[in-house]
């Protein structure tokens, strides 16, 4: 029964996304071998949104996530309606539920439910990781 559900629920976000595609701005490079020129636009970026509301209250209406996979030389910049975000935190929340949390919480000690209202956080920095092979940069607009 749990494996039914969980494939119903994966079904369902991939109809979302396939479905709100044209809302999100997902874009796809390759052959980036240094990232830096991106993640420093972003951080401008950033930095912008901080200084225009230092105490983080302002609406939010996206959410903004930058990959960079410094092996496979792709980068991954994604801009979405905070609606689709919220959507897919809450199938992944309860696919945490189910046991397929993939050691996230404990890999990077992050409560995910921490997340669970994306809206309270206000414009800004959400995470900034990076490791020897990836970096990823998430912030909201």
């Amino acid at each position: 029964m749990k494996k039914s559900i969980i494939a119903v629920r994966t079904v369902a976000l991939l109809v979302v996304i396939f479905a709100t595609g044209a809302c999100a701005g997902v874009h796809i490079r390759e052959g980036v071998r240094n990232a830096d020129a991106y993640f420093d636009r972003a951080l401008r970026d950033i930095h912008e949104l901080q200084v225009r509301d230092p105490g983080r209250r302002g609406g939010v209406s996206q959410i903004c996530i930058l990959v960079h996979d410094r092996h496979s030389a792709e980068l991954v910049d994604i801009a979405a309606p905070l609606w689709l975000a919220e959507t897919c935190l809450d199938l992944g929340l309860d696919a945490a539920e189910h046991e397929r949390d993939y050691g996230l919480s404990e890999r990077y000690n992050i409560d995910l439910n921490a997340f669970k209202d994306l809206r309270h956080f206000g414009p800004g920095l959400l995470i900034d990781i990076e490791e020897e092979e990836t970096r990823v940069l998430v912030w909201l607009r």
